[in-house]
């Protein structure tokens, strides 16, 4: 008798141990969701940061019972406008480096390869920055609609919407692929192709290293799909529309037998047009 009232007691704890970790969990989600609504732990001086921010907190939360969705990122969709004399986002002109006068400017005198180049280079950046660059499984999309889809469904976040005045008088812009190859960024000892191209991140669709999944991507999915396109002719015309997007190919879910696992993260400047062949499904933020 001595023995089964032991193993009575035993299990009794383990009920009441399951029920105070679940407890500490659900005190903790209710916390965090708490702090993060708030402001607290996103505050930041860029909203850049805080997009960051909130995108770590939603990959944290993502991985415990019932944490998926409980944290939209805080996101914006900023609206680049090329003009002759400046460049404006979000309807405010920005400083960019004009070579001719070795410096940062707000005005400056005609719209140049370099300039364009730069101001997108560093859009490209810091879109792959605050979604993790591509290191950690983010934008949880466990559904029952999900779940049950076939394939590989790709999911499409607008970073950037890019697009030139009418006062522009060159009509394209090129060397945007040399001059990601060839400029590092700013604060940082590497170049911008080597950051978004050639970095560790998720990609489980192609072969481990040294095969560039930013280029397999490119060459499987985009070229082949519009032969024009390749990373080595990236042009920017004045009477056509761009977006720099971040896209998630494939679900996360451990429900193997009715959908994909794979999942592979990347980032691009695409003509607007092309987007309907890459994305499935286009979040947007807000513009302000």
């Amino acid at each position: 008798m001595r023995k089964i009232e032991g193993e009575d007691e035993g299990s009794e704890f383990n009920w009441k141990s399951l029920a105070a970790i679940l407890l500490v969990v659900i005190v903790f989600v209710i916390i965090i969701m708490f702090l993060i609504r708030s402001g607290v732990l996103i505050k930041s001086k860029s909203d850049r940061s805080a997009c960051m921010n909130s995108v770590l907190a939603q990959s944290v939360l993502m991985e415990l019972p019932f944490g998926q969705n409980l944290i939209p990122p805080q996101c914006k969709t900023y609206n680049v406008k090329f003009s002759e004399d400046h460049v404006d986002i979000n309807d405010k002109a920005v400083s960019v480096y004009d070579l001719r006068s070795k410096d940062f400017v707000t005005k400056f005198n005609g719209l140049t390869n370099d300039i364009v180049n730069g101001v997108l280079a560093e859009e490209l950046r810091g879109c792959w920055q605050q979604y993790l660059e591509g290191r950690k499984y983010i934008i949880d999309r466990k559904s029952w609609i999900s779940i049950l889809q076939t394939g590989q469904p790709r999911f499409c976040v607008l970073c950037d919407e890019v697009s030139f005045a009418s006062n522009v008088k060159t009509e394209k812009f090129t060397g945007f692929y040399d001059f990601t190859n060839e400029k590092t960024m700013r604060n940082a000892n590497m170049t911008y192709y080597a950051y978004y191209a050639k970095g560790q991140t998720i990609c489980t669709d192609y072969s481990p290293a040294p095969v560039n999944c930013w280029e397999s991507y490119f060459a499987d999915q985009i070229t082949k799909k519009n032969p024009n396109l390749t990373p080595e002719n990236i042009l920017f015309y004045k009477n056509t529309t761009y977006a720099v997007v971040f896209i998630m190919r494939g679900l996360k879910t451990k429900i193997d037998i009715l959908s994909e696992s794979d999942v592979d993260f990347f980032s691009y400047v695409l003509p607007t047009s092309e987007l309907s062949n890459q994305c499935d499904s286009i979040q947007r933020g807000p513009s302000q």
